[in-house]
């Protein structure tokens, strides 16, 4: 198990990092360890899942707003 700071400063180009609320647990499958006990290997992913959270890939992230927000924080 990683935390997500581990996982964010691992994370490589395309990289998609999931978090899972039953486990509260961060990792790279859009499905947790609980449901992947009972996933059935023809099932299709749901659009809108309540359980499992993409978070934003590198290439999402707007850095210069994020670095512009933090300067005018600090400054």
């Amino acid at each position: 198990m990683a935390t997500v700071l581990e996982l964010m400063l691992e994370m490589r180009e395309h990289a998609t990092i999931f978090y899972h609320k039953d486990t509260n647990t961060f990792d790279i499958y859009p499905f947790s360890p609980i449901e992947k006990e009972s996933l059935a290997m023809d099932s299709q992913i749901p659009d809108h899942d309540t359980n499992n959270f993409r978070l934003p890939s590198y290439e999402d992230i707007e850095h210069k707003d994020i670095f512009g927000f933090f300067c005018k924080r600090m400054c």
